[in-house]
Parts: structure tokens; C-alpha cells; sequence
């Protein structure tokens, strides 16, 4: 969360805990951490600034792993200067990590039998840069399952898709039915739901190739959007969503 915030529970419905990252180097108290991700076997990585950190012991320690900053990242002889890391997913062996700022957006991956290193997506089998981003709007969620990553955008109706677990994307042209898209997730089969804004939601049974908006979240009567019970009727924003499955898939 805000301030560098970072919980953590064995039970999940109770017994939260602050975990202390003030000796972590690399962490800082003031920067927001955006998202956290886990392999399903004790590894876990969560992203800050331009920065991503490991777990190997279910979140008990940390340790900064690596940094976009650095020299080695660079394109043409230009830094990633501004980016910072908004979504991590893991899925078919490889960490896939989202680094934004506004208007752009680039994406690293990593094999989980390494993660000390991480390459550069290419975007059509091209590398990326500004000119070559993974995807048309400002990205800020990803989802993955059985090799497939989906990033979508609260700017753009359009989706980026990669299907080898992050190394190389396509991008797709107004292929979301909302051009607010909040956050997406998936049960690992094919099936994907993507959430937005005014109670929105849209979903894919071809492992994120086409997309419908769904009708049949209503409260009741014509209403075709997802309404708060209390009070009655109020529509609301939606910016989560996940799949009853155990990740990840």
C-alpha cells in the first residue's frame, strides 16, 4: 500500500502483520507499493518505484533483486527515468513485470530459475521502446494463466496480450467494449473478466482474444450494471476482480 506498506498473514482472514522492510536495501518509506505476486511455492515479489523485490521464505524476509534504473536497462542511451513498477505476475515458470508512466509502458521478464535476470520484452517479436511500446495507453494491471498475460488500460479500450509468458506481445486495437478498464483477472482456463468503471464488466472465453460486455450483472430490472445494495442503486466503480481459484494458474 501507501508509504511502502507491506502486510502480511498465514491465515489470511486474520492474525495481519506490518512487516518491518526498514533494513531492505533499496525500500523506501514513502513510496507506494502497487502489487505483490506469488509463485504458489514460498516465492513472492512485489514492486516499488522502479524497484522489485524477492521473497523466498512466504514474505518472512526481502531483498531487492533489481532495478530499472540502472544503466544496464537503458534504451538508446535514454533511462527508464519516471517508470515505476505497477503490476508483477507469475505464470508458466517466468516472473513477468509492468513498469508505467504516463503514456508509455514497458515490460521485463525474468525465468523463475533466475530471477537475478531480466530481460526486455519485444513487442511483435521487435524490441520495445518509445516508439515500439507493448501497449497504446497507459497500462497499469496485468493478469496471467497458463502462459498467457493480458495488460489492460484506464485510458484505451485496447488490451495487450503475450502468450509466452510476457516475452513478446501483441498489441490489440479496441478490442474492450470501455475505454476505463480498472483491473482483469483469469482461472488459468481461457476465461477472463475485466472490470470497469459505472459497474462495467466484460468477458473472454478465448483466452482474451475477443470480449463482450457482460448484461447479466444487474441488481434487478433493466439495470445492466453492477449496483451497491446500500443505498439502493448506486453505481460504483469497480477496480478489483479475481477468479475462485488458487493461484497461480
Amino acid at each position: 500500500g501507501e508509504n511502502g506498506e507491506l502486510w502480511r498473514s498465514t491465515a489470511g482472514t486474520t492474525g495481519w502483520s506490518e512487516i518491518d522492510l526498514s533494513g531492505v536495501t533499496g525500500w523506501a518509506n514513502d513510496v507506494t507499493i502497487y502489487d505483490v505476486a506469488s509463485d504458489g511455492a514460498g516465492n513472492w515479489m512485489f514492486g516499488q518505484d522502479m524497484e522489485v523485490f524477492l521473497s523466498t521464505n512466504d514474505g518472512q524476509a526481502w531483498s531487492r533483486i533489481v532495478d530499472f534504473a540502472d544503466s544496464a536497462f537503458a534504451e538508446s542511451g535514454s533511462d527508464l527515468s519516471g517508470f515505476s513498477v505497477r503490476s508483477i505476475v507469475y505464470t508458466d515458470s517466468r516472473w513477468c513485470v509492468l513498469l508505467q508512466k504516463s503514456g508509455q509502458t514497458r515490460v521485463f521478464h525474468a525465468a523463475a530459475s533466475d530471477t537475478s535476470s531480466w530481460s526486455a520484452a519485444t513487442v511483435g517479436g521487435s524490441a520495445q521502446a518509445s516508439g515500439n511500446k507493448p501497449h497504446n495507453g497507459n497500462a497499469t494491471r496485468m493478469a496471467a494463466g497458463d502462459g498467457t498475460v493480458i495488460m489492460v488500460a484506464t485510458n484505451a479500450n485496447d488490451t495487450s496480450r503475450s502468450t509466452d509468458g510476457g516475452q513478446d506481445w501483441t498489441k490489440g486495437s479496441n478490442d474492450l467494449p470501455r475505454t476505463d478498464c480498472r483491473n482483469i483477472a483469469t482461472d488459468g482456463n481461457g476465461n477472463w473478466v475485466a472490470c470497469f468503471d459505472n459497474g462495467r464488466v466484460a468477458i473472454s472465453s478465448n483466452d482474451g482474444q475477443t470480449w463482450a460486455e457482460q448484461s447479466g450483472v444487474q441488481d434487478g430490472g433493466s439495470n445492466t450494471r453492477i449496483r451497491h445494495p446500500s443505498p439502493s442503486g448506486v453505481v460504483v466503480n469497480l477496480t478489483g476482480v479475481a477468479a475462485d481459484v488458487y493461484l497461480p494458474v
